[in-house]
């Protein structure tokens, strides 16, 4: 699974919908999926070390997922866990903008 599966999985779950209907969780993605997936990309950055920062952003625009999610995997102990928990507070500070 690579970084996007990770958010998109994690996002389904913490939205409640992952019962949905396909075209239904992908609306809903699409709807929070863009201000979430900035926010955990910053909070991947962060934990990243300067140096190897823009090896990934190098193959972030080459859509390089093998190469992301070995330098996420290295850098970042239990990445998946991480993912989840910045998706969680991502979704949790989205909600709180949004009054809900």
């Amino acid at each position: 699974m690579n970084m996007k599966d990770d958010i998109q999985k994690a996002l389904l779950e913490q939205l409640g919908i992952s019962g949905w209907p396909e075209d239904k969780q992908q609306e809903a993605i699409v709807t929070v999926g863009g201000p979430l997936l900035q926010a955990v990309t910053v909070a991947i950055f962060e934990k990243i070390p300067a140096e190897k920062r823009a090896e990934l952003q190098a193959a972030m625009e080459s859509a390089d997922a093998a190469r992301i999610g070995a330098i996420i995997n290295t850098h970042i102990p239990n990445s998946t866990e991480f993912i989840e928990s910045e998706v969680s507070k991502s979704l949790a500070e989205i909600k709180k903008l949004k009054g809900n």
